[in-house]
């Protein structure tokens, strides 16, 4: 058997269900579990790479209304600058780098190292993924329903962001579409709190640029 089918496999017999059991989809190669609803998209990726054998576990969640409204905005910025517009929804919220919310629920991400690791063979998968895996899906499970509504969004945003020295430009641009959803007022107090933590001070100043641009676009529509 090809050696990713066989990781998948396993990862379905394993954790498959579990995500099942909470309304995920496998599709056909079962290495990617999803649940779209009118409002929302959550998508679990196990990514296995045949030329380096590493296995990353990705997690991507997508309010629809914020987006599109994060695509139209990137677009509209693209045009204005004499780029290409894009089609695809922006994620609201992605996990590729697990250290932060193993840091944020409690957990010690030096002891959590499953969610990017090699995998040379099918009996090192259980191995490598046990202390990772279970946990990580209670955390993405704990996140689908915290993400019912913008507030939790936000919450899951900006406590993310007080772990680290700089502020990520993705999360902060997310910020600020999830609080134009919400209102004029909101936007304006996001942004503020934004520019004036300590985080954002420390990006480099294209960093800081990028989240204005996004700004302004945003009080103008």
């Amino acid at each position: 058997m090809d050696k990713e089918k066989a990781i998948m496999e396993v990862l379905y017999s394993k954790y498959g269900s579990i995500l099942e059991k909470y309304g995920y989809k496998p599709n056909k190669a079962k290495n990617k579990y999803s649940i779209k609803t009118k409002n929302n998209l959550s998508e679990v990726s196990f990514l296995f790479s045949k030329r380096s054998n590493i296995l990353h576990l990705v997690y991507s969640y997508i309010d629809l209304k914020a987006g599109k409204l994060h695509i139209d905005i990137e677009n509209q910025i693209h045009i204005e600058e004499g780029e290409n517009a894009l089609k695809f929804l922006r994620p609201t919220f992605i996990i590729t780098d697990w250290k932060d919310i193993f840091t944020l629920y409690g957990y010690d991400y030096r002891e959590m190292l499953g969610w990017f690791t090699l995998i040379e063979t099918i009996e090192q998968l259980e191995e490598k993924t046990k202390n990772t895996f279970p946990q990580a899906l209670e955390i993405i499970i704990d996140l689908d329903e915290k993400f019912k509504t913008l507030d939790g969004i936000l919450d899951v945003l900006w406590k993310k962001n007080s772990l680290n020295e700089y502020m990520d430009v993705y999360d902060a641009i997310n910020i600020l579409v999830i609080s134009k959803l919400k209102s004029e007022e909101n936007l304006l107090e996001s942004y503020q709190n934004i520019i004036t933590c300590s985080q954002y001070k420390s990006l480099p100043e294209n960093g800081q640029q990028e989240i204005t641009k996004y700004f302004n676009t945003l009080e103008k529509i």
